[in-house]
């Protein structure tokens, strides 16, 4: 009897230590690239993810893998993959990162410009992050979307990618070519003014 209950107890702590050493989850999260070294990357995490909790400056050190920096640039949208865990520190590091991949922004559309003025409030030059632009201006850090129809979002001010990042100077949508009917976006009622136009 004691020998049954020496193999059922053995089965049980085996069943258990099995159990317990579970491979880590492979985890991801999409950031703005800011500053880029030879071995490590600066990026701020997009406001919607869960390591921006944890802070808003990450060192990423480059996956043995990675064969330098290739297209990145400041301003890149990354997708950063790990399976580590995050060292709070400032900025924070992430354990375990296996791959840095290069994302193509999304189009920003009209709809998903009235989602983002009726949802985050104040507007900043996070809100847009995801969004394809076209840098332009001299003096001013400009941002151009283009969205259907003719319309774009103007974005100027000192730049989003200081330590301090500045606030935009101004946040216009306009038609092509009708500057002097532009609407802000920061007060302006979106809705009943695209409406007349």
């Amino acid at each position: 009897m004691a020998f049954n209950f020496l193999r059922l107890f053995l089965m049980v702590v085996v069943l258990l230590t099995t159990g317990c050493t579970k491979k880590a989850d492979s985890k991801a999260f999409r950031a703005i690239l800011l500053e880029a070294e030879e071995s490590a990357l600066l990026v701020r995490p997009l406001k919607d993810t869960e390591e921006r909790r944890s802070s808003d400056r990450f060192r990423i050190p480059l996956p043995e893998s990675e064969g330098g920096e290739g297209e990145l640039t400041v301003g890149s949208l990354l997708e950063i993959r790990y399976s580590g865990g995050i060292r709070e520190m400032y900025p924070a590091e992430i354990d375990g990162v296996t791959e840095v991949i290069r994302l193509e922004r999304e189009r920003l559309t009209l709809a998903k410009l009235k989602e983002i003025v009726e949802k985050e409030k104040p507007l900043s030059w996070e809100s847009f992050e995801g969004y394809e632009f076209e840098e332009t201006g001299s003096g001013l850090y400009i941002r151009v979307y283009t969205l259907e129809e003719g319309w774009q979002l103007w974005i100027g001010g000192s730049g989003p990618f200081g330590e301090e990042d500045g606030d935009p100077i101004y946040m216009k949508l306009m038609q092509e070519n009708k500057p002097e009917e532009a609407i802000d976006i920061r007060t302006d009622d979106l809705n009943i003014e695209m409406e007349s136009k």
